[in-house]
């Protein structure tokens, strides 16, 4: 049996040791701690020495939450779900980029692009474009033969949008009407 270290009472991370709870074989020794956030745990002595393991599961989760929300737009836990923003900001960004996307050939492949500092950053995009005014609007662009760009995109309604397609322009420039 290896020599036990007694880890009673320390605080490793977010965990305060209580004591030594189970053996298993003769080499992995486990300790119930408990977490800042009042929950309960057993984690293996060795995961504690060496700084693996650092809470109940609570600090993997706020990294991931803050690196997932920074803007509290993506998606935030199970449940809920990412706003028509952020959902709007994707598909523009995946029709102009991802070849094998159903509508790639109606933007990315006639050359339509995603100004660079939208394509990295939807904290950009937002700034600029605004909040969605109500759920019968969708993303825009003033001339449809231009890029995603600030000044070129717009919210607008289905009914906006049918007056802005390509084929209504070349009509209008035509004379027919």
């Amino acid at each position: 049996m290896p020599k036990l270290i007694d880890l009673t009472g320390k605080l490793l991370g977010r965990l305060t040791v209580l004591e030594k709870t189970k053996v298993h074989g003769r080499k992995e020794i486990y300790w119930r701690c408990q977490c800042s956030c009042g929950k309960l745990t057993s984690v293996m002595a060795q995961n504690l020495r060496k700084g693996r393991i650092q809470s109940c599961g609570c600090l993997k989760a706020e990294r991931m939450s803050a690196r997932l929300t920074k803007h509290r737009h993506s998606r935030i836990g199970r449940m809920q779900r990412p706003s028509p923003e952020y959902k709007a900001w994707c598909a523009m960004r995946d029709r102009c980029n991802r070849p094998n996307h159903v509508g790639y050939k109606d933007y990315g492949a006639r050359g339509i692009k995603v100004c660079s500092e939208w394509q990295a950053s939807f904290v950009a995009f937002l700034s600029c474009v605004g909040p969605k005014p109500s759920p019968k609007h969708s993303l825009d662009r003033v001339d449809v033969d231009g890029n995603y760009d600030p000044g070129n995109v717009r919210w607008a309604t289905a009914t906006e949008q049918a007056r802005n397609k390509r084929k209504f322009k070349k009509v209008a420039a035509a004379g027919w009407t």
